[in-house]
Formats: C-alpha cells, structure tokens, sequence
C-alpha cells in the first residue's frame, strides 16, 4: 500500500507539472475508512473526498488523502457546508478527524496547498439537534452530557460567547451550570467524535447544595438494590448515573411487566431490572422517587 502511494505521489506531481487535462486518483477503503479521492484539471481545479481533517484555525486546515498533506486555505469566499443539504456551517464547527470534502484551486507555491471554494463536512450529520441529559463534568467551557436513551451515549457540548442558556425563559450564565444538572443541548452534531456545538442550552432540573429541585420528574432504569415490604418502597441503582433512589410505591402507583401483564408490590425483588417513572424530590440526605409507574423490565 505504501509503494502504491508513493507512485500515486510521484504521477500527482508529474500531472501538475505537465498540465494533463485531468488526474484521478481514487484509494479504496483501509481499516474502515472511506474511500478517498483526488481530481485534478488542467486549469488547476482539485476536488478531494474523504480527505481526513488534521488540523484546524480561522484561516487555514489541514487534510490529508492518499498519503500526502494539504494545507487549505480559507477566506471570506470558502463556503462550509454540512453532510446533508447545502445548509452553511462555519469553521468553529469543524474538528480533528472528520472526513472533509474539498473544492478549490491547487496553487503552484508553496506545494499541496488548496485555495479552497467549497468545505463540506459529512461528519455533521445534522445542523440542528437536540439531545436532553445529564451533565456529568465541566471543563472551561464545555462539559460532557450523558444523553437520556437506551445506549446512554456520552457527547461533548461545546459553548462559546453566543450560547444561549435558559431556565424556563431566565437567562443564565455557563457559571450556573452545575454537574448533575439535567440539560438539552441544541446546535450542529458531529457524529465523528461525539460532539454537539451548542447555540441554546435549556436548564430542565437542577441540583443545589441540598439535592435536586423539588417535583421534579423522574424516568429512570436500574436494578433493585433492597425491598422494604412493610413500608412499600425498595431501592434501586439508576444503571446511567450509579446512584441509588428510594422508590415509594402509593395508592396510584401502576407496577406492571413489559408486556403489559399487571403485578403488585411484591413482585418486584432484588435484582430485577425497573423502569422508574415519578416525581423526584429530596428528603434529608436522600433522593427519593414518588412512583406514577413502576414496569418490570426483568422476569428472572
């Protein structure tokens, strides 16, 4: 593969050089990567695909393809687009290890360097998105939000001067975002290095220094850590966070299996898998759950 490249190196320079009509290189996929591709014309004219970002500034990036470095020149005329559409981004949305799409002029000096028309990123894979969660660290000015889904995916938020952030229509500061605050992030996704740029962020719970905000509301799935019979309430371990609730089960609450079949109290035993659904709230030291619904997740 390497000797290949080398020789795919030697002929991309001849090529230049010698002004043929046009050149076209094309790699196949290695260890999973895309295709990539490289056409150049005669009036100097290259199109790259799949070419893998490196480096990134406001004026400059850098990518490689089959082997060689680019250096890609920005200016006010470079449109950078997303995956799907043509619906524009900007260079802030870009990161090290998304796979670029390129269009511009090859310039004569210094080598490998592009004068670049046209950015398309189709690493983000939308430029609008939502993702609720809960923040589980902050650095500067980003922090890591463990999304609310089965698969419990962890992204990276990114803010600058220009995020908005919100609770219930009171504007807030990133200083008041505290760990352990359920959130949801809105802005541009890339689905390469798990990493959304946020342009709103709303506060839907927040944590004190004496626990969670009364009433709360509460979705969570974990195992049952202990059972309370005769005062009907059993605790569990929310399998996302790793903390432990108290569940009271009153009057109204429904406990019921996945297919619907209903059951009491004393089905649910230590060790079984629970969906949790109630009203959060603190009492004392410790977080306790209101249930509305109670379903069994696991019948073993």
């Amino acid at each position: 593969m390497k000797t290949t490249k080398y020789i795919i190196y030697s002929l991309f320079t001849v090529f230049l050089l010698l002004g043929f009509t046009n050149a076209v290189f094309a790699e196949e996929s290695v260890s999973g990567e895309k295709n990539q591709h490289i056409v150049i014309n005669n009036k100097g004219k290259i199109e790259i695909k799949n070419a893998v970002l490196e480096t990134v500034s406001s004026s400059l990036i850098t990518a490689r393809a089959w082997g060689m470095l680019f250096n890609v020149n920005l200016t006010t005329d470079t449109t950078i687009i997303r995956r799907f559409g043509s619906k524009e981004s900007n260079v802030n949305t870009l990161s090290a290890g998304d796979m670029l799409n390129i269009k511009g002029v090859i310039l004569e000096s210094p080598s490998q360097t592009i004068q670049a028309s046209q950015i398309k990123d189709t690493s983000i894979q939308k430029i609008q998105v939502e993702k609720t969660g809960i923040i589980q660290s902050i650095s500067g000015t980003d922090f890591v939000l463990r999304i609310d889904s089965a698969q419990a995916n962890e992204f990276t938020v990114k803010t600058d001067s220009d995020t908005k952030i919100l609770l219930k229509r009171e504007v807030k500061q990133f200083s008041d975002l505290k760990v352990g605050d359920r959130v949801a992030a809105f802005g541009v996704k890339n689905r390469s290095n798990l990493t959304i740029f946020a342009n709103k962020i709303e506060i839907k719970t927040v944590t004190t220094e004496r626990g969670v905000r009364k009433n709360a509301k509460a979705n969570y799935i974990g195992l049952v850590k202990t059972v309370d019979s005769a005062n009907k309430t059993f605790v569990f371990t929310n399998e996302k966070s790793g903390n432990d609730y108290t569940v009271k089960v009153v009057v109204d609450t429904k406990i019921k299996r996945r297919d619907n079949d209903i059951e009491s109290f004393s089905d649910i035993e230590v060790g079984k898998r629970v969906q949790v659904r109630g009203i959060l709230n603190k009492e004392g030291d410790n977080a306790f759950i209101t249930a509305s619904k109670i379903i069994i997740l696991q019948n073993e």
